[in-house]
């Protein structure tokens, strides 16, 4: 198993602790659900999922880099 790590700001931090508790699930589960229904999207979601993703993340990518 592979471990990621995310840096979150504190209130998407907390508002995805939120949806965890009103789902009644752990956050780590929460988080792998929204995964495992990412990649299972049909391509063209997907596709635009990822170019927003990507286009939304730009700034944080390039200082990783």
């Amino acid at each position: 198993m592979t471990t990621i790590t995310v840096n979150l700001d504190d209130a998407k931090a907390r508002a995805l602790k939120d949806k965890a508790s009103e789902y009644g699930l752990p956050l780590n589960k929460l988080v792998e659900a929204s995964i495992d229904d990412l990649i299972n999207q049909t391509e063209p979601n997907f596709k635009r999922a990822m170019k927003r993703v990507i286009s939304e993340n730009h700034e944080l990518y390039r200082r990783l880099a």
